[in-house]
C-alpha cells in the first residue's frame, strides 16, 4: 500500500469515514495489510448491516495468505468475532474470539505487547460471567485462567510503557486483579503522557466500565483520568442501554421512524433504548410511542401493532 493512500486511509478511519475508505481499497488486492484495512473499515462500519458486515470481514481476511504479520490478523478476527458476539450473543462467536486472541497471545507475546492477552483474559471473564449461573465450578477456572494471564501482561510489560496503549493494557490487567488504585495511577501517568483519540478512549473505556461490574467493582471514579471529571455524569450509564434520535420532515419523517422502530423489535434492539431525543416529525412518532409503552407498562393496555 503506498504511503500516500495508507495515510488517507488512516485519516478517514480516525474520522469513522468507512465507506470513504473503502473506495480507496481494492477486495483484489494481495496486500496483506490492505485487505487487513478493508476488513477493519467493513466491521467497524454501523451504517452497514451487521448480520453481513462482520461476516464480510472475515472473508476479506480468508484472502491473505503467506501473512507476514500473522498476530494483527489473529487479533483483528478475535475483535471481530467480539463485535459478533456482542450484537447476537451466540456462545460460538464468543468462543471464535477467545481462540483468535488466545492464539495471537500465545505464539506472539512479546511483538503482540499484550494486546491479544488482555482481550483474552477479558473475554474469559465475559464468559465466566455468562455461564456462572449454572457452572459455577467451570466459571470460577475461567477466571483464574483471567487472572494468570493479567498476572503474566504485568510481569512482562510493567516496566516497559513506553507505547500509548501498553498503558491502557496494564490498567485493565491491573483493574482485573483487583488492583483498582494501582489501575487509576497508570490511567493518570498515561493522560498526562499521551494525547488519546476519542475512539481509542471508549475503547478502553468501555472494557474497564464492563470488568467493574463483572468484578463488582462500584466507586467508578477511578476512571476519571481516562475519560475527564467533565464526563462524570457517563460513570451511571449503562453501556447496555442505547439512544435513539427521531429527526425532523413532516409525516415523511413519521413514517419512516414508524419503519425504524418495527426494523429495531425486529432486531430485539428496541429493548435497549433507554433514552428517545425527538423534533418535529419525529416527535409525533416519539410521543405516541412513549404514552403507549407508559401505558403499558402502568398495566392499562396492552400495545398492539396492526
Amino acid at each position: 500500500m503506498k504511503a500516500l493512500i495508507k495515510e488517507q486511509i488512516k485519516n478517514l478511519k480516525q474520522k469513522y469515514k468507512y465507506s470513504e475508505a473503502r473506495k480507496l481499497l481494492s477486495e483484489n488486492s494481495t496486500d496483506e495489510n490492505e485487505l487487513r484495512a478493508l476488513a477493519e473499515c467493513y466491521y467497524k462500519d454501523l451504517e452497514l448491516d451487521r448480520n453481513d458486515s462482520y461476516d464480510k470481514a472475515l472473508e476479506i481476511l480468508e484472502k491473505i495468505v503467506n501473512d507476514k504479520n500473522e498476530k494483527e490478523t489473529l487479533c483483528l478476527k478475535g475483535a471481530i468475532y467480539k463485535r459478533k458476539w456482542e450484537y447476537q450473543a451466540n456462545l460460538d462467536d464468543l468462543y471464535e474470539s477467545i481462540n483468535f486472541y488466545e492464539k495471537a497471545y500465545k505464539e506472539y507475546k512479546i511483538e503482540d505487547e499484550g494486546y491479544g492477552g488482555i482481550n483474552t483474559a477479558y473475554m474469559y471473564d465475559v464468559l465466566a460471567n455468562k455461564i456462572n449461573s449454572y457452572d459455577k465450578k467451570y466459571s470460577e477456572q475461567l477466571e483464574k485462567k483471567a487472572t494468570d494471564i493479567r498476572k503474566d501482561i504485568i510481569d512482562i510489560f510493567g516496566e516497559k510503557k513506553d507505547d500509548q496503549w501498553i498503558y491502557h493494557t496494564l490498567a485493565q490487567a491491573y483493574l482485573g486483579i483487583g488492583e483498582v488504585l494501582t489501575c487509576k495511577d497508570i490511567l493518570e501517568e498515561a493522560n498526562k503522557k499521551f494525547k488519546y483519540d476519542d475512539w481509542e478512549l471508549f475503547t478502553t473505556y468501555k472494557q474497564l466500565k464492563l470488568l467493574t461490574e463483572f468484578k463488582g467493582v462500584t466507586d467508578l471514579n477511578f476512571l476519571l483520568p481516562l475519560i475527564g471529571k467533565e464526563n462524570e455524569h457517563i460513570l451511571e450509564l449503562s453501556l447496555d442501554k442505547k439512544g435513539l434520535a427521531l429527526s425532523g420532515g413532516g409525516f415523511r419523517a413519521s413514517f419512516f421512524h414508524l419503519g425504524t422502530l418495527a426494523k429495531l423489535a425486529e432486531c430485539n434492539l428496541l429493548k435497549d433504548v433507554e433514552v428517545i431525543s425527538t423534533v418535529s416529525g419525529g416527535s409525533i412518532v416519539g410521543v405516541h410511542y412513549y404514552l403507549k409503552l407508559q401505558q403499558l407498562l402502568d398495566g392499562f393496555v396492552q400495545i398492539q401493532f396492526s
